[in-house]
C-alpha cells in the first residue's frame, strides 16, 4: 500500500471515528447538549482536526441521517424488486426496519426517539427526495399492491402506512429504550406485532 493510500485509508477511519462518538453522543445525552468540542473529547483529537472533515455539528448530523436513510432505502428496494405477495412485502419491510433499528439503536434513538431533525430545520433530510421520504414512498406503493389485490378495502393507504409505522416503531422503541425488561422472545414479539397490524 503506498503512502496516499494508506493516508486515505487513515482520514476514512478517522472520519467514521467521529461519526461514530457524536451519533453516540448525540442519541445519550440529546443533540441540542453536544458541542463539537465535547465530540473532540471523546475521541480524544483537538477541535481542529474535527472541523477538518466538518462544518459544524449540523454538517454531522446531515451525514449521519444521510448515511443511514440510504441503509433503510436500500434494504426496502430489495424487498420491493421482488415479485411475490405484497403482502408478505409489506410485513418483509416491517422486519427490515426493525432490524435495522436493532442493528442501530443509537442512530434509531436520535432519529425517531429524540427526533433531533427539529433542531435542524434547514437540513436536506426533509426535502422529499430524501433518502427517508423515499422509504415512506416505497411502503405507501406497496400498500398500493395490496389494495389492488383485494387487502385492505375502505381504508385509506396513508392511513394504514402511518399506522404500521407507529405499531412497528413503538415496539422497537420499547426494546431500545427498555432493554432492562424481561421481554419474551423478541423475535416471536416482533412476529406477533407485525402479523396483528397487517392481516388480510
Amino acid at each position: 500500500m503506498g503512502i496516499k493510500e494508506r493516508r486515505d485509508r487513515e482520514k476514512l477511519e478517522l472520519k467514521n471515528k467521529i461519526l461514530n462518538a457524536a451519533e453516540e453522543l448525540f442519541a445519550e445525552a440529546g443533540y441540542q447538549n453536544i458541542s463539537m468540542r465535547k465530540i473532540a473529547n471523546k475521541i480524544e483529537y483537538s477541535l481542529p482536526t474535527i472541523y477538518q472533515f466538518f462544518e459544524n455539528k449540523a454538517d454531522i448530523l446531515f451525514y449521519i441521517f444521510k448515511e443511514n436513510n440510504g441503509k433503510l432505502l436500500s434494504a426496502f428496494m430489495e424487498i420491493s424488486k421482488e415479485e411475490y405477495n405484497p403482502l408478505e412485502k409489506l410485513k418483509d419491510m416491517s422486519r427490515a426496519y426493525i432490524s435495522f433499528a436493532l442493528e442501530n439503536p443509537h442512530y434509531y434513538e436520535l432519529a425517531y426517539m429524540s427526533n433531533a431533525l427539529r433542531y435542524e430545520k434547514n437540513l436536506i433530510y426533509h426535502e422529499p427526495q430524501s433518502p427517508g421520504f423515499k422509504t415512506y414512498e416505497l411502503m405507501l406503493s406497496t400498500i398500493t399492491e395490496c389494495k389492488e389485490q383485494g387487502y385492505f378495502q375502505d381504508k385509506e393507504v396513508e392511513v394504514i402506512g402511518q399506522c404500521l409505522w407507529a405499531g412497528i416503531h413503538g415496539l422497537t422503541s420499547l426494546f431500545i429504550g427498555h432493554d432492562e425488561f424481561p421481554w419474551k422472545d423478541k423475535k416471536c414479539l416482533i412476529e406477533n406485532m407485525i402479523n396483528s397490524l397487517i392481516s388480510k
